[in-house]
């Protein structure tokens, strides 16, 4: 669903607006490198504990985290799809008022 995410972190968002979701279920993933195992090109990683962190960026699209920080983190990739529909809408509501 995220194009260039290497992992598979799945979250419930919860919001108060109609959110768009193009699947309900999820796609077969690649293989999952083993834990504490650098993944290979077709692998995909586990971001949890104790990683590897310059492949645990990688692999969640973001560069600016330390180790504590991405174990946690939700990849910048689901905010943006999050706010993208948030934006639109706000949008579509504030013109429906006018």
């Amino acid at each position: 669903m995220f194009e260039g995410l290497r992992t598979r972190r799945p979250r419930y968002f919860e919001t108060n607006w109609p959110l768009e979701v193009p699947f309900l279920r999820l796609p077969q993933s690649a293989p999952h490198a083993p834990l504490g195992i650098k993944p290979k090109p077709h692998e995909w990683m586990h971001v949890v504990g104790h990683v590897n962190l310059p492949e645990a960026r990688e692999a969640m699209g973001i560069d600016w985290m330390g180790q504590r920080e991405i174990a946690q983190a939700i990849p910048p990739a689901y905010t943006a799809f999050i706010g993208t529909q948030l934006l639109s809408h706000v949008e579509t509501e504030t013109k429906a008022a006018a």
